[in-house]
């Protein structure tokens, strides 16, 4: 017997009801460095997974705002690189300008609500690179977080 749960075995009212309300819906979190194949393993996912699967990360919201945003000087309100006091290479920390801190605080909400409405969702998260914690995902009724 499969023990994968799918939609069907997690659906609170009648099967042929769409917008009947489900348990709850899944959150897979990918995390890795740059370029080491995430989207390749989401969009792998997304294929031999039973259920469907919504990719979200911060791109979908970064993308979402006026052009204007994606260059400087505006890029500096979402996201700044630093580094260290006098280093001009090496590595650099992300820090979020105004923008971008509502956009992260905003992606873990809207995350939060598409899986409390039941919606499986595998997301790039953000929230080690820049300090955040995800605390709206944790407290989500329908999300178990995993230790």
């Amino acid at each position: 017997m499969d023990e994968r749960a799918s939609s069907a075995d997690r659906t609170v009212g009648p099967p042929d009801d769409p917008l009947a309300p489900r348990a709850g819906g899944r959150i897979i979190l990918v995390n890795g460095t740059s370029s080491s194949g995430k989207t390749t393993l989401i969009h792998a996912l997304q294929e031999v997974l039973p259920d469907p699967w919504l990719e979200v990360g911060i791109d979908t919201f970064v993308f979402a705002l006026p052009r204007r945003y994606l260059h400087q000087p505006g890029w500096s309100e979402i996201f700044r690189y630093v580094r260290p006091a006098g280093r001009v290479d090496g590595p650099f920390t992300i820090e979020t300008g105004p923008i971008g801190q509502r956009l992260v605080a905003g992606m873990h909400r809207s995350v939060a609500a598409l899986a409390a409405s039941g919606n499986d969702v595998i997301v790039l998260p953000v929230a080690e690179v820049i300090g955040e914690r995800p605390a709206n995902l944790a407290s989500t009724p329908s999300v178990q977080r995993a230790n």
